[in-house]
């Protein structure tokens, strides 16, 4: 069996190369990845690059700390759903929680839920339109 990703010895490379791959301005401080390193991370690689993904949208600023933390307590149940044409592929499942999740952060601004997420603003509209 492979090791649990925060036992692995290049886990702080492996976090860094996600976030690199998300967005070139934003770092994570040494406490996010403590955090980070803290997880069990049932997911692996698909949770850990979710969680960044998440914390470098919702980031005020260029260093990315307590965002981790938030962005780890946003996959605990929130009541977000996703829309009835996701529902059954759990790689767009997650896509419409995201964009659901990111339009109320945003109060509903599309073209700033395109661009945190890195989808276009027809993507937004499907699924908030479908709600």
């Amino acid at each position: 069996t492979a090791p649990n990703l925060s036992q692995r010895t290049d886990f702080e490379k492996v976090a860094l190369a996600i976030l690199n791959s998300n967005s070139s301005e934003h770092i994570l401080s040494p406490a996010a990845l403590k955090i980070l390193k803290a997880e069990r991370w049932p997911g692996n690689f698909t949770q850990l690059k979710k969680t960044i993904k998440q914390a470098v949208s919702v980031s005020n600023g260029k260093v990315i700390r307590q965002e981790i933390q938030e962005a780890l307590n946003s996959f605990i149940e929130d009541g977000v759903k996703p829309c009835p044409n996701c529902i059954g592929s759990p790689v767009r499942e997650e896509t419409c929680i995201m964009i659901q999740r990111c339009w109320n952060e945003t109060g509903g601004n599309v073209s700033l839920v395109a661009r945190r997420l890195g989808v276009s603003r027809n993507t937004v509209y499907k699924h908030i339109n479908s709600l």
